[in-house]
């Protein structure tokens, strides 16, 4: 027997079965709606912002004077022969539709399907694109991305690497850049470190080397039209807008002085000089005579600019410092001269720091303003509160990181790394240019009379540390199917294309140059450890030197006893023999004591993080859900009551 259903139930379930069909034919119809009238209407809703364009890329578009065509060649097979790749396929083509949207018919978007043995793939192999065997696909895909101009200038990506995906927007609005600019500001280098490679002979091989040039020279090279320069100038050349100067060692009178003119005549330099360059240890045959002459400190000339730099210190910073390993499987430990700033070390302020997320320096030197200077000091890089310095005689030859830590006195304050001067400065040749230089030369080779600036405004940048160009310390590099890929993990790059570029006064590139980035550090995460750690690496060390000390002291008691086979060892050497021992097995048991305790507040904060990223949430709208269920009750109870 069944029960009669209440007419009023019917009706609302009949009302509730109609207001559902609505609503589905509603969404239906607002999606064929929005497919049909228009595809350029997007909302992103990605944490990274990832499908929209930076103010600069937008920039960049509407600086486009001609048409550009971008075509990309995109194998059909390619989902099925690498999903992940494939996914990552569609991400490329939905942002360069996003560049065609934006562009007002400016920028031209062609997709093609390369297939084996078509004229696609023909065309593909010709603009120098790569093919890659991907998964069972033995003929192999392409991804690649060539634009092209009105006066047939090629820009081209041979293939969009997943692992670059975090440059996507940088790579693709390089290539618009380049084929929308003609004109580009020159750069001078003067350099005595080998940046743009070099071809040198192999005493011990007796074979001829190729040094590669450094990667930071094709971030620059991607902007600027540079200019390599000779070491013995007289005369900076008059197309050079901004002159970099790396690692002036030893450089003759005549080309310190033509920089001194430059600077005072409107020219703009960027300056990276050190006090200790690792780049000059780590290549030497002799690494404590090199670390002896690994400064490039141009005193006189910082000083005419109201800033002075020791050329015997470096910069120590705990909070910072790069982690390190001693030996193969050895825990890694913070090495205080080699440092990782994040954001909180960078001017918030200057759009030279904007976009560098991280800087990887090694044994960077230390600026301070003079008090009579008559420049404008900006702090554009600096060091933690509690910062110090070290000697470079504390860091030459074989250094141990747990020492230099254990021996740590934090400073008071911050100590800046890197300024902007501007302003009113004098030359550092006061009595005019010094008798028996080489006449100076003009561009065509001609000895010309020009006078002496004594005085005048510059705007230079000052850094001091040359590693910061030096690829080990922020880029990785590997081989993808015999072609050289390179990924930055710091800012490095971002931060010298930057300030080139705000010293040849166009920023428009500056926000495109800060687009995401590849490795986010966990600050938060860092800090914990690092204060875990902390706790017990003083008493960690101080258990290593007993125990090290102690396993002397029973060696030498073994060896004499073994050096006088027959004779008996003393009831003393014995005793003690045995007391070393017995120390030796208590260091131990403490040593093992001290690590275990380390790993279990490692442990303790990694159960804690999981805990945060695991459970917190879904406990959190589970006490949501209780809250709301409790109020829905009250209120029907409160209308019950008034019923």
């Amino acid at each position: 027997m069944t029960t009669p259903q209440s007419p009023l139930l019917s009706t609302l379930g009949r009302r509730t079965a109609v207001a559902l069909s609505l609503v589905l034919v509603l969404f239906l119809a607002l999606n064929l709606l929005a497919t049909s009238v228009s595809t350029s209407w997007r909302l992103d809703l990605t944490a990274q912002r990832l499908y929209t364009l930076s103010p600069a890329s937008q920039n960049v578009i509407n600086k486009i004077d001609e048409p550009i065509t971008l075509r990309l060649f995109y194998s059909s097979s390619i989902a099925a022969a690498a999903p992940a790749i494939g996914s990552y396929a569609q991400r490329v083509k939905d942002l360069l539709q996003e560049y065609a949207s934006l562009s007002n018919g400016r920028i031209r978007l062609e997709i093609i399907d390369p297939a084996p043995f078509s004229e696609a793939e023909d065309r593909a192999v010709s603009y120098g694109l790569q093919k890659v065997p991907l998964g069972g696909d033995e003929d192999g895909v392409f991804l690649g991305l060539v634009g092209t101009n009105t006066t047939d200038d090629v820009e081209a990506i041979a293939f969009l690497q997943p692992n670059r995906e975090p440059f996507l927007e940088y790579d693709i609005s390089k290539i618009v850049y380049g084929l929308s600019h003609v004109e580009r500001t020159v750069v001078g280098i003067i350099s005595t470190l080998p940046i743009n490679g070099r071809a040198s002979y192999n005493q011990q091989t007796g074979q001829q080397e190729t040094v590669k040039p450094f990667a930071i020279m094709a971030q620059i090279e991607d902007f600027f039209d540079t200019k390599m320069l000779e070491l013995d100038l007289t005369r900076i050349p008059e197309d050079v807008t901004v002159l970099m100067v790396v690692h002036p060692k030893n450089l003759p009178p005549q080309t310190l002085y033509a920089i001194d003119q430059f600077a005072l005549g409107g020219g703009k330099v960027f300056a990276l000089v050190d006090s200790y360059a690792e780049i000059e240890v780590q290549n030497s045959r002799n690494p404590t005579m090199a670390g002896v002459e690994a400064n490039s400190i141009p005193a006189d000339l910082l000083a005419a600019w109201g800033i002075k730099i020791n050329e015997l210190e470096v910069a120590a910073d705990r909070l910072t410092a790069r982690r390190v390993s001693m030996s193969q499987g050895a825990p890694p430990v913070p090495y205080l001269p080699w440092l990782i700033l994040r954001e909180t070390n960078f001017n918030a302020g200057s759009p030279i720091t904007s976009g560098v997320s991280t800087l990887a320096l090694g044994s960077a030197a230390v600026i301070e303003s003079l008090p009579a200077a008559t420049t404008v000091f900006e702090p554009l890089v600096r060091t933690s509160p509690g910062s110090t310095t070290l000697s470079t005689g504390q860091i030459m030859g074989r250094v141990d990181p747990r020492r230099l830590l254990r021996d740590f006195k934090p400073g008071v304050g911050n100590l800046t790394l890197a300024a902007r001067l501007t302003g009113p400065a004098s030359s550092a040749y006061p009595d005019g240019r010094p008798d028996g230089l080489p006449a100076i030369m003009n561009d065509a080779g001609q000895a010309v009379d020009v006078g002496h600036r004594a005085n005048g405004e510059i705007d230079l940048i000052v850094f001091a540390d040359v590693d910061l160009l030096v690829d080990r310390f922020w880029v990785n590099t590997r081989s993808f199917f015999g072609r050289e890929v390179v990924t930055p993990v710091a800012g490095n790059g971002i931060f010298i294309v930057n300030a080139l570029d705000a010293l040849a006064g166009d920023s428009a590139l500056l926000d495109l140059r800060g687009q995401g980035f590849s490795q986010r550090p966990f600050t938060v995460v860092e800090n914990l450890k690092r204060a875990a750690e902390g706790k017990y690496r003083a008493k960690e060390q101080e258990l290593r030197d007993k125990l090290s000390e102690t396993e002397k002291k029973l060696a030498e008691l073994t060896a004499k006893g073994a050096s006088t086979a027959n004779a008996l060892i003393s009831d003393q050497d014995r005793q003690q023999i045995d007391r070393y021992q017995r120390d030796l097995l208590s260091l131990r048991a403490d040593l093992r004591a001290v690590q275990r305790s380390l790993r279990e507040d490692l442990d303790d904060l990694r159960e804690k993080l999981l805990f945060v990223n695991i459970a917190a949430v879904p406990l959190l709208l589970a006490a949501l859900a209780v809250l709301l269920s409790v109020w829905r009750r009250r209120n029907r109870a409160r209308h019950a009551v008034h019923q």
